[in-house]
């Protein structure tokens, strides 16, 4: 679940455990996935786990998160595309 949060200086989201964004990549080459990360209190501000995941429901890129930070992904065309 997202919970939108708002601030004068810039837009953030709470979630829950198990929240999804679902990205649909424009071209090839697809521009980066860009973002900006924290412990919440959606986890109890304790570290937790990133898992990126394909279409396939297969695990692509995983990260412990403890500290905010900016994540950059970059995403290639599955074969045939």
């Amino acid at each position: 679940m997202i919970t939108p949060q708002y601030s004068p200086q810039e837009k953030f989201r709470w979630v829950d455990n198990d929240a999804q964004v679902v990205v649909d990549l424009p071209s090839d080459p697809s521009p980066p996935l860009i973002l900006d990360l924290e412990p919440d209190p959606g986890v109890g501000r304790q570290p937790f786990r990133l898992q990126i995941r394909d279409a396939a429901d297969t695990v692509v890129a995983e990260a412990i998160l403890a500290q905010r930070l900016r994540l950059e992904f970059n995403f290639l065309a599955a074969a045939g595309e």
